[in-house]
């Protein structure tokens, strides 16, 4: 097992899972085909990936947590995973621990952009990730600075709408709008 497509089983509980949470829109209903998904195939990234996001969305940070790491293991180069265990740790009162996530997030997006082209189109929204968690981290300017930069070179009005909405706010905002 442990595939990148993952077991058919797995995938048929994943692609179940998905059915369910489109249809009735209850996170808490999909979940349990995840984890059958999991248990049968520990490393099959779609399962675990679907998982984590409906972990969150029904408000379960212990489990969302686990499974967080879980996709750290497999994806190490994913930024918003660290992103989103220095979240929950947020939501524990435990800001050792999350700036360290927050951390590992820019240095996660650090490597991806200093190995893109300028004109790559995930290049905006990975500085964007970047400039939360440098908020995040209580480095203010340097993430609003580059909020900064986002906005003076877009044309997409939505996009640039989206982007003042967090410039200039306070980490504790960052926060809050990220949840």
């Amino acid at each position: 097992m442990g595939q990148q497509k993952g077991d058919t089983t797995a995938k048929h509980f994943t692609d179940s899972a998905v059915a369910i949470f489109r249809n009735t829109g209850d996170p808490k209903k999909a979940l349990p085909l995840l984890e059958q998904a999991t248990k049968i195939d520990s490393n099959y990234f779609r399962a675990l990936s679907t998982k984590f996001s409906l972990e969150m969305a029904s408000e379960m940070p212990d489990e969302a947590l686990v499974t967080a790491k879980r996709l750290i293991k497999l994806k190490p180069e994913v930024g918003e995973y660290y992103t989103a265990i220095g979240i929950i740790y947020e939501g524990r009162q435990d800001t050792v621990s999350s700036k360290i996530f927050f951390m590992d997030a820019i240095a996660c997006y650090d490597r991806s952009l200093d190995t893109m082209s300028k004109a790559n189109k995930h290049r905006n929204n990975i500085s964007l990730n970047k400039a939360f968690n440098l908020i995040l981290l209580g480095q203010q300017k340097s993430g609003n600075d580059i909020l900064e930069e986002l906005y003076d070179g877009s044309h997409d009005e939505i996009y640039k709408g989206m982007i003042k909405s967090f410039m200039n706010k306070s980490r504790k905002e960052i926060l809050e709008k990220l949840k």
